[in-house]
């Protein structure tokens, strides 16, 4: 537990100094003047729409669980902000196994039959890249060269991970064999566990096979997710009196959203604003004076839904917030039991 402690601060401190550096690439006393200019009601819309950005993507979850078992809204939700949570406050992301966790705590799904739902769920929102590749020479503003290259590097591995998917029977038994081959200097016993272990997750897979019925709305609610989120955008600018295109914020939060699989400090802090930064400012051409101050209220509503909305969520769940500073908790409650998901 205290090695958990150790990365959290070690973590904050490596947050700390990433904001200190970005406090030093922007000015910081116009940022913070422009915070004087807060507009309440768009601030509120901004805040409302990220919101539902989380109930979007829960019902889409829960589409995608419906083959394994339907559960009910609350409990998809409370799962699926515990891992949010998680992955927003922890420095290691492994929130996903969180959200597979708390969803079999309260409705008996074991991890590996829920996990292949959770990874199928991430390559529909990786698939959102797709969208913003196709309308990209429709779209009337600069996108600068490495933003392009970078969509096309995501879409490449969203086809990768789709491929994989469709091939998995195939392909099964040459991932056994990798496993063996990068493995070999474990026991033949932990081996054979780890086997069983990806065994299950690849057959697990097959529940998109069944998701045939259900692809037109899982699409529409994945479109239905970037128009929230862009709209939350829009709002939270709106707010500070800046009006950024509604197509930018949906593309600029695609492309934050692919940050996302990086390790980052507890609360995402200084790496959230030079991502946006990144993407906004120099991908984007936006206003510097301006833009600044509109990404730190960004990250201050969306850290605080995600703090409120988490917490009541765990809570809830009948859990505790330490329980997941230590992926070793997960060892008492077996991935697998007796060989099966």
């Amino acid at each position: 537990m205290k090695k958990s402690y150790i990365k959290i601060l070690v973590g904050f401190i490596i947050g700390l100094l990433s904001f200190i550096a970005w406090s030093k690439f922007v000015d910081l006393n116009t940022t913070l003047n422009n915070f004087k200019t807060i507009k309440i009601f768009p601030a509120i819309l901004g805040g409302g729409f990220f919101i539902l950005s989380f109930i979007f993507k829960t019902l889409r979850w829960g589409k995608i669980l419906l083959p394994i078992k339907k559960i009910k809204f609350s409990d998809l939700f409370k799962s699926y902000m515990c891992g949010i949570y998680i992955n927003w406050v922890m420095p290691l992301k492994f929130g996903e196994v969180v959200q597979t966790y708390v969803l079999k705590k309260n409705n008996s799904i074991s991890i590996l039959q829920s996990f292949p739902t959770v990874f199928i769920d991430r390559i529909f929102s990786l698939g959102s890249t797709l969208v913003v590749f196709l309308i990209l020479p429709f779209l009337p503003f600069r996108f600068h060269p490495y933003l392009r290259w970078g969509l096309v590097v995501m879409i490449a591995v969203f086809f990768f991970l789709m491929l994989f998917i469709l091939m998995r029977e195939k392909s099964k038994g040459k991932i056994l064999k990798t496993v063996d081959s990068l493995l070999f200097f474990l026991p033949n016993t932990t081996i054979g566990k780890i086997n069983s272990i990806v065994s299950t997750f690849v057959d697990g897979l097959a529940v998109i096979e069944k998701q045939y019925e259900n692809l037109p709305t899982i699409i529409l609610i994945s479109f239905s997710i970037l128009i929230a989120e862009g709209l939350a955008v829009f709002y939270l600018a709106k707010s500070m009196s800046f009006d950024i295109p509604f197509l930018i914020a949906v593309v600029g939060i695609i492309m934050y959203n692919l940050f996302y699989i990086l390790p980052t400090p507890p609360g995402s802090l200084g790496t959230a604003e030079w991502y946006l930064s990144i993407i906004f400012i120099f991908g984007f051409s936006l206003s510097k004076e301006l833009l600044p101050g509109i990404i730190l209220f960004h990250h201050i509503v969306t850290g605080l839904i995600i703090v409120l909305i988490g917490t009541y969520a765990t809570v809830s769940s009948g859990l505790k917030f330490m329980l997941f500073t230590d992926i070793n908790t997960f060892k008492n409650d077996s991935l697998v039991e007796k060989g099966k998901p």
